[in-house]
């Protein structure tokens, strides 16, 4: 992570404000979390709200051993989620 990656992440947040928008949402919607809370993305401030604003939404909150930034998250341990959500579109 450079200081010009901080720049541009900083400014999307501040400038891109999309909040009004996400009840126009329709679409089944999978949202998935970690505990692990970095500098930009916050679960209690930006994530779990979304289950509200967006209507036909489920939030799956993983917990994230992950303590730093540039670390790998092992996302196997919602794969069960991610393909139960899947399966509702199978014909």
């Amino acid at each position: 992570m450079d200081v010009y990656d901080f720049k541009y992440r900083n400014d999307s947040i501040l400038k891109y404000d999309v909040e009004d928008k996400l009840s126009n949402i329709k679409a089944k919607a999978l949202i998935i979390a970690s505990t692990n809370a970095d500098g930009y993305f916050n679960l209690k401030f930006d994530t779990l709200p979304l289950e509200d604003l967006i209507e036909d939404s489920k939030i799956v909150v993983y917990d994230s051993k992950v303590e730093k930034y540039d670390e790998f998250e092992d996302y196997s341990i919602i794969g069960d989620e991610v393909l139960s959500f899947l399966e509702e579109f199978k014909n």
